[in-house]
């Protein structure tokens, strides 16, 4: 789990957590048992996302009473979807910016060490704006 402070003074945090369990050998799937969930919690609401349910997007706006089902989830355990990679090819064909680059990767993945050096030491950390050397630049 790590907490970040944005510039904006917004607080975030980000909990990462999958649990896949099968309840004996002779059971059903263990994927069947999964929860891969994504929260986003604001002061207006609350967005979750279940992967393996049906349905998979959930609202919960600020005052309302209850939850709102915004999509249902597609075939559970279906074919994958290569997404990434015809985003991709199409971004190459079209000579289009991809909706993620390596920098935002790199950032990422800077955010993640911050958090890391954050449990080693105990106290808070600052999260770098790396900016990518030369070989990142494209």
């Amino acid at each position: 789990m790590a907490t970040f402070t944005l510039a904006n003074g917004v607080v975030a945090s980000l909990e990462g957590s999958w649990t896949i369990n099968a309840p004996r050998a002779t059971g059903p799937s263990p994927k069947q048992n999964a929860v891969v969930r994504l929260e986003v919690i604001g002061t207006r609401g609350e967005i979750m996302t279940q992967f393996f349910r049906d349905p998979g997007m959930a609202v919960l706006a600020a005052g309302a009473e209850n939850w709102v089902y915004e999509r249902q989830a597609g075939e559970p355990f279906g074919p994958a979807h290569p997404g990434p990679i015809a985003h991709l090819i199409d971004c190459l064909e079209q000579h289009t910016a991809p909706v993620s680059t390596i920098q935002d990767a790199y950032r990422s993945f800077a955010a993640a060490m911050a958090a890391y050096e954050s449990v080693r030491l105990g106290t808070r950390t600052q999260v770098p704006h790396p900016r990518p050397t030369s070989g990142l630049d494209g």
